[in-house]
């Protein structure tokens, strides 16, 4: 009772200890059971004030002596009941030692299992955004400023001794990107010691997330707020980055499909008001597993298995990145050319935005410094599909192996790199050398190691229709190339060149149609500009060509060439429009060893066939120098036993055409060639032999070319029907040009202007040949008169005294030489035919008859007296005495008419006119038997004959007599015995 009295006092209620306890109690009541009371009000207050959702809570507690407080369980949703964000405890240890530090001190604070939903919507605006903005709508003016007021109030300092967050979860809904994006952060874990929001003083915090399975990332070190910054080391494993590709997708070039990204290194921030500093330092960053799409395809053109970068030190600041080196392992790029020529991989900067490369143009910046000791590429493969030819084209580089050294934003640096790869069944590719990127300068070996070519059959069939069953390609010498001021290549390659087991075959009739087995270029040297090719040797081995003219006459290869019109009339334009000098070349030697060609003309009837083997031989010294002059080689075989042989000096590579080449062929099967025989010459060939021997000449774009022609027995066969062959007496015409030992020896001399338009050689050769057949058959004996340096006109005709039969000294001559052709000619039939002149041959005979009369009676040895005498009575016996008369009674009465002087001369002229016209009186009365003229013509033929058979050794069976003709015409007291030749 005592101590209750005391305690309900007025003393005691002014006493200290009252108030003590007083304070103490309503401290003890207001920190235990009112403040969390207001910090659970206050909370769901401003919750819904600020967003509009509920708050749960479900219990609040705080110890106003620890100053601690500590929430469980809270739970905040929205109008649709969803649960946006809840924590299972919140822990604050409020620190008296604020007054000290003057800035609130909180020795811990933890957040245990907290939760986040984020939810972003298509504008990506988030659900918190979303529910701020639609709160502070409905909000008075009023009420709008005096939040502002506060927020821009000054920042209070702040200093946290722990701050933990433990196992916190993060689900993020994205519906901003095309297809909604969810992630997970779980479990997320951090912890943070001695921040301050104030002063130099840094802060140790330890950040661990993990982002789904396998994901995880680990963050420690420093950081400090004014200004803020921090340093520390960063881990990152397993990183799938490609679940955040909806966020780059609209920036970057590809699709990003699959990639695992893992980082570790130490860095440093800094974040002032006028710069931020960045520095990592021994960064590493590997990606795994990467996977490259275009937009829009599923299909990868690019897999990478790794990708590691580092180590590596980034400045921001200095704009600094140095790496020690960037190696990709396992590469697998799949290229594809459309039909337009593009790309895939630059599919996405076929439309180039050229307002910000202009822009970016303008920069004024520092350009950023970087530098990558190693650029490493491991087992590599490309698979390039190239669309565009008319055949898909499929070519699959494996093993790429790549390194280049020194790589920096200083690309006029000189760089040592070395690529090698394989090739389908290929050896080892390689090309090691050095090379400055700008201005382009690259000095490399170049190594190809029996490189298939039947890879590049799609790109033969857009020009012919050839398939490249075999070959392969070798190569090896330095490439050097360089871009000059002018933005022109420079540079050459020199080597060597192997082309081995080289083989081809035509689609039309499935046969070889080139070949080889070996093919050596060592040296080359080839400069790019302008463009020029210097080859020491080109040694071809077992070399194969197979022409064909086809049945309608035309050749396989053009045959087998592309139409393609529409490209050779721009070709042809553009030729004529930028008319270019030829290319330089220069090959000093071309050798062919143990080569094989066959030749088939399938429009003959039957087909003809022949080989060419063992061909064999040089060409030395081939240039486009209008001055040079290569020396040929060349000899083979044809069909086993015939030769073939070529040699002289050409220039096919120069702008002028120069050839002086002289072509042998001996000893060739005419048999073999009946096909041709019966088209152009009507008849087969039962045998015989061909030499062949061409020069052809050219110079100036003239052509003169003789080709000699020696057959050996040919015998022409049965007679074949085409519309093609010479209408041609051919049998002739052979037996005038075969000799008598069998050989037909014919030189056919050619001359054209290869500039003409209707030039062509075949033509000018067939027309060579009908105009010494024609001339032959027509003028047979010009012909044979150039055998001996002889007249034709002597040849061919004997001309006779009228009505004689004798041969003159010139005759026997003329005939000897005749003679002497016949001999050569034994296949040869001469024909003769006499001719006589009834008139002017008749009146010789009658004066030979006359003649003959008056020798009889010796008239010679009389005097004129007598002699006139003696006609007188030969004209009166022929009934001439009225004749006789009247002209003795002519001379008379001349003789009787006045003369003056020198009357002696004229009286014996009258009477030489008197003994004159007895004689022609008496010549007149002559007659001849029927006989005489037959006679006479026989005469003539015999005295040929004789001359030809007997003195001139002729066979009697070259010499034939056809029937006289009794109606020649004399010409100058002579009349021809015509000659003509034929065979049997």
């Amino acid at each position: 009772m005592k101590y209750l009295q005391k305690l309900i006092s007025r003393q005691f209620y002014h006493s200290v200890l009252f108030w003590a306890l007083f304070l103490s109690a309503t401290y003890s009541l207001g920190g235990f059971l009112l403040l969390p009371h207001i910090i659970h009000n206050t909370l769901v207050k401003q919750v819904k004030q600020q967003l509009g959702w509920q708050t749960e809570i479900e219990k609040v507690a705080f110890n106003p002596y620890a100053l601690t407080l500590t929430i469980h369980n809270l739970s905040i949703t929205d109008p649709q009941a969803q649960e946006q964000l809840s924590f299972k405890r919140y822990h604050m240890d409020f620190e008296l030692r604020s007054i000290i530090e003057k800035a609130f001190t909180f020795a811990d604070i933890e957040l245990a299992s907290p939760t986040i939903k984020l939810v972003i919507d298509k504008d990506g605006i988030s659900n918190f955004q979303h529910a701020y903005q639609l709160q502070q709508a409905q909000r008075t003016p009023q009420a709008a400023d005096e939040i502002e007021d506060k927020a821009d109030s000054a920042s209070p300092k702040l200093l946290f001794d722990n701050i933990n967050i433990i196992a916190g979860n993060i689900n993020i809904i994205d519906q901003s990107r095309a297809q909604t994006v969810k992630h997970q952060l779980n479990p997320l874990t951090f912890n943070l010691k001695n921040l301050a929001t104030y002063g130099k003083e840094e802060g140790n915090y330890q950040l661990n997330i993990a982002l789904g399975k396998e994901q995880t990332l680990s963050w420690n070190g420093t950081i400090a707020v004014a200004p803020l910054r921090s340093k520390g080391s960063l881990t990152a494993n397993g990183i799938k980055v490609h679940e955040f590709r909806d966020y780059i997708e609209a920036q970057a070039p590809y699709s990003l499909k699959h990639a695992l990204i893992s980082f570790s290194g130490d860095y440093k921030v800094k974040v002032a008001e006028q710069s931020t500093e960045l520095d990592i330092h021994q960064g590493m960053l590997q990606i795994d597993d990467m996977k490259l799409t275009n937009k829009g395809q599923e299909q990868d053109f690019a897999a990478i298995q790794k990708i590691v970068i580092g180590p590596f030190n980034f400045d921001l600041a200095e704009k600094q990145l140095q790496a020690e080196a960037v190696k990709i392992d396992a590469l697998d790029l799949k290229l594809e050319r459309n039909k337009q020529g593009l790309l895939n991989i630059l599919a996405p900067f076929a439309t180039v935005d050229t307002e910000s490369t202009a822009t970016s143009g303008n920069n004024t910046e520092a350009p950023f410094q970087w530098a990558i000791n190693n650029f490493i590429i491991n087992n590599g493969q490309l698979d390039f599909i190239d669309k565009q030819p008319t055949e898909n084209a499929q070519i699959t580089l494996h093993k790429i192996n790549f390194n280049i050294h020194g790589l920096s934003q200083d690309l006029s640096q000189s760089l040592l790199f070395a690529l090698s790869y394989y090739v389908a069944q290929s050896g080892e590719n390689r090309l090691d050398g050095r090379v400055t990127p700008t201005p382009l300068k690259l000095q490399t070996r170049v190594a190809v190691n029996k490189l298939a070519l039947p890879a590049l059959q799609p790109y033969l069939s857009g020009l012919a229709k050839v398939n490249l069953k075999q070959g392969k390609l070798s190569a090896d010498g330095d490439l050097k190339l360089s871009n000059d001021q002018q933005g022109q290549i420079q540079g050459d390659f020199q080597g060597a060149v192997h082309i081995n087991e080289f083989n081809t075959e035509d689609q039309t009739l499935n046969k070889r149609l080139l070949g080889w087995q070996t093919l050596v270029i060592d040296p080359v040297k080839i400069d790019f500009n302008p463009l020029s090719i210097a080859i020491r040797e080109i040694a071809l081995t077992q070399p194969y060509a197979r022409f064909i003219v086809t049945e309608d006459r035309s050749t396989n290869f053009a045959q087998l060439v592309v139409n393609n019109d529409q490209q050779s009339s721009e070709k042809t334009t553009g030729s004529e429009e930028n008319k270019e000098p030829p290319l330089a070349i220069k090959i000093d030697k071309i050798t062919v060893k143990d080569g094989d060609a066959y030749f088939a003309d399938l429009s003959l009837q039957p087909q003809f066939a022949t080989a060419i083997q063992s061909i064999n031989g040089k060409i030395k010294g081939l240039s486009s120098d209008n001055s040079a002059r290569a020396d040929v080689n060349i000899s083979g075989r044809i069909d086993d036993y015939g030769k073939m042989l070529i040699n002289g000096k050409i220039n096919p590579l120069a702008g002028d055409l120069y050839t002086d080449l002289a072509a042998d062929f001996e000893k060739i099967e005419l048999s073999s060639l009946t096909p041709y025989s019966g088209r152009y010459a009507g008849y087969n060939i039962d045998k015989g032999k061909l030499s062949l021997h061409l020069n052809y000449q050219i110079a100036d774009n003239l052509l003169n070319s003789s080709n000699h022609l020696i057959l050996d027995q040919l015998e022409l066969g049965s007679p074949v029907e085409s519309k093609e062959s010479l209408n041609l007496p051919l049998k002739l015409a052979l037996a005038l040009f075969k000799d008598r030992h069998g050989i037909i020896d014919i030189t056919l001399p050619i001359k054209g202007d290869m500039n003409a338009p209707d030039f062509a050689l075949g033509n000018l050769i067939m027309q060579a040949f009908v105009n010494i057949i024609s001339k032959a058959v027509t003028s047979p004996f010009s012909m044979l008169a150039n055998l001996v340096g002889g007249d034709a006109e002597q040849l061919n005709s004997v001309a006779f005294a009228l009505g004689s039969a004798r041969l003159t000294d010139d005759q026997i001559t003329q005939l000897n030489t005749l003679a002497q052709l016949l001999n050569k000619r034994p296949n040869l039939i001469l024909e003769i035919q006499a001719m006589v002149d009834k008139e002017q041959d008749g009146l010789a005979l009658k004066k030979q008859k006359l003649q003959a009369l008056l020798k009889d009676s010796d008239a010679d040895n009389l005097e004129q007296q007598q002699h006139i005498a003696l006609l007188e009575q030969l004209l009166i016996t022929y009934n001439g005495q009225e004749e006789q008369a009247k002209l003795h009674s002519a001379m008379q009465a001349a003789l009787s008419a006045p003369k003056g002087e020198g009357k002696e001369p004229l009286q014996q002229s009258i009477i030489n006119e008197y003994q004159r016209s007895l004689e022609q009186a008496l010549l007149v009365k002559q007659t001849l038997p029927s006989l005489a003229f037959t006679e006479l013509a026989q005469q003539r033929v015999s005295a040929i004959k004789a001359q030809l058979i007997k003195q001139g050794q002729v066979a009697d069976e070259q010499v034939f007599a056809l029937r006289s003709s009794l109606t020649g015409k004399a010409q100058e007291k002579t009349i021809a015995t015509t000659f003509s030749l034929t065979t049997d």
